[in-house]
């Protein structure tokens, strides 16, 4: 086994381990984990197979079999940059949305109170106007809004 292959299955198995180990402590969500526990897999299962390895080095064209692992490898991480791209990219529109409707619940809020005159505060006694502009504003849940 070449020095270069030894190399790429021990950091693939770290990566298992670490991984499996951010799972169980819950600082890695199953969704996220499951593109490393696979692309970390697949690396293992081409260095333990040295004729897996040169099928897949002889099918792109490479003539040294090690490097077409490491093309593995920039390939896997390539597909996980675009996935955290991809979440990132959701989560910002989503915060766009949330502070849109902050900022018009905050205004509608600030109306109802500058439209008591009796100096009370609406929301203490009859909060219905409130209580409607509040669900005028709502989102029913959809799937999309649903998780993390």
């Amino acid at each position: 086994m070449n020095r270069l292959i030894l190399i790429g299955l021990i950091v693939s198995c770290v990566v298992i381990v670490a991984i499996l180990w951010l799972i169980r402590s819950r600082r890695l969500q199953e969704r996220h984990a499951l593109i490393w526990l696979v692309g970390a897999g697949v690396i293992v299962i081409l260095g333990v197979s040295s004729s897996a390895l040169e099928a897949v080095s002889r099918a792109v064209g490479i003539a040294y079999p090690p490097s077409a692992l490491f093309l593995v490898v920039v390939s896997f991480l390539g597909v996980a940059l675009l996935e955290c791209v991809m979440t990132i990219s959701r989560l910002t529109d989503r915060v766009r949305t949330l502070a849109q409707r902050l900022a018009i619940l905050d205004e509608r809020l600030d109306a109802l109170m500058n439209q008591d005159h009796s100096g009370s505060d609406p929301l203490d006694g009859d909060a219905s106007s409130a209580n409607r502009a509040v669900d005028e504003f709502r989102p029913a849940a959809t799937h999309r809004d649903v998780g993390p």
